[in-house]
């Protein structure tokens, strides 16, 4: 795997809508980052015209798809979609947003469909740092108990609404190391911590 690093341990992750946003504040996209991008352009647009200007195939169906009415699906990397904002040919562009996870979906954490989150909106989800304190609740169990578990080598339990850690019941848990949340730049195609977690 190959993915950019884009929040750091005691950050707070969270997705509105495709937009990442770390502390509160709005990520801004590497400019060859790719999303999906829902559009609907002032006139049909021309296939060589779009693979030349905008480097998008629109006969390639895992890049584009033909809606109907000058409306288009079309994966686009930051650069690209810029330059056709600014180009005259738009009549509306936005995102693509997933809420597949509103269900069960066995390729995520189960806390990602038990919070109902999806890949283009989730969160919010702190990032564990080294010495920081956490306070355990049924909630946040489930984010950090593998982290907890796998990647600290503790046994880590929860039972009748009290947590165990190697044997004794406690209130909180102080991480042991930092961790680090990675996200693919291809975002809707990529399989990265929104899936697999904390690295």
């Amino acid at each position: 795997y190959i993915k950019r690093c884009v929040a750091i341990a005691g950050d707070t992750l969270k997705i509105v809508n495709g937009d990442v946003f770390i502390n509160g504040k709005k990520t801004v996209m590497p400019p060859y980052a790719q999303m999906d991008y829902e559009i609907e352009t002032t006139q049909t647009l021309d296939g060589d015209f779009a693979k030349s200007e905008f480097d998008v195939d629109l006969f390639n169906p895992q890049e584009s798809m033909v809606m109907g009415g000058n409306k288009y699906r079309m994966t686009l990397t930051t650069k690209a979609a810029d330059k056709m904002r600014n180009s005259g040919l738009v009549k509306s562009m936005n995102f693509f947003v997933d809420t597949s996870t509103a269900q069960y979906n066995p390729a995520f954490a189960n806390y990602v469909w038990y919070n109902k989150w999806s890949t283009d909106n989730y969160g919010s989800i702190w990032i564990p740092k080294k010495g920081a304190k956490l306070t355990l609740d049924a909630h946040n169990y489930y984010i950090y108990e593998r982290t907890i578990r796998v990647y600290e080598g503790n046994d880590f339990t929860m039972k009748d609404g009290k947590f165990y850690l190697n044997g004794k019941e406690v209130t909180d848990y102080t991480f042991k190391m930092n961790y680090y949340w990675m996200m693919g730049d291809n975002r809707d195609n990529s399989l990265d911590s929104r899936f697999w977690g904390f690295v």
